[in-house]
């Protein structure tokens, strides 16, 4: 069993409304989901989150993923939404059905760029989405908004190229918000991080942590506790 931590390498938020739909929001230092109204119109915001995982070389097949979350620190509520995760893809019914992952950058993504349908091309498929994350499980604290079915998806279709997007299921019309620290938080120990839960062949337990320079790893099949230092990015294990 491989536990793995990995910050984000681009997150930004998305609004849609002829106000800010154009408007990149890739360095700010949080994101947002949900609705709020203003000037008698409605303003939904949407996050975007994307990080390669072709370093997990030992992890080939989505029957391996056993759990996986996004690990995010609560910023500001204001009636806080219950929300999904889904992995960004175009998809065409076909058949054969396709999965198209999107290319965008945290520094020009926008509610209109540079998805084929505003506010994100987002995969439809029902097996591919995370568990609702509810209104009342927000805190001003570390939040895990599940992402173990958009894991998956991103091994079986994607080249564990993840991107996804979180969406809200409030309606227009109503006020529900939540925010969270961005990778952009010049504290690190705040940054958002996907968590990874899989299985290998051999069993143990090794825990893969990178964006920290030291990390513990315990391998409980008979092989006593180790420190390793993580190098210029590369995973220790």
């Amino acid at each position: 069993m491989v536990d793995y931590a990995a910050d984000l390498t681009a997150d930004a938020k998305i609004v849609g409304s002829s106000d800010y739909w154009d408007i990149n929001y890739g360095s700010a230092v949080t994101w947002s989901v949900g609705y709020f109204q203003s000037g008698g119109k409605d303003y939904e915001k949407r996050s975007v989150f994307s990080l390669d995982l072709a370093a997990l070389t030992d992890l080939t097949d989505p029957a391996q993923v056993t759990e996986a979350h996004l690990h995010c620190y609560g910023a500001s509520f204001i009636s806080a939404p219950t929300v999904k995760l889904r992995p960004l893809a175009f998809y065409n019914a076909g058949p054969p059905p396709t999965y198209t992952p999107p290319v965008w950058a945290e520094g020009t993504v926008t509610w209109n760029t540079p998805w084929v349908v505003s506010g994100g091309d987002i995969d439809p498929t029902v097996g591919h989405a995370g568990s609702d994350y509810a209104a009342g499980s927000w805190v001003a604290g570390w939040n895990d908004i599940d992402a173990t079915n958009v894991v998956k998806a991103t091994v079986e279709h994607y080249g564990k190229k993840f991107n996804a997007i979180l969406t809200s299921t409030v309606v227009p019309g109503g006020t529900a918000e939540a925010s969270c620290i961005s990778k952009d938080e010049e504290d690190a120990t705040y940054r958002p991080e996907l968590h990874i839960t899989y299985t290998v062949a051999g069993g143990g337990v090794i825990k893969k942590i990178v964006g920290l320079d030291w990390a513990s790893v315990k391998v409980v099949s008979g092989v006593a506790e180790a420190s390793v230092k993580k190098v210029a990015g590369v995973v220790a294990n």
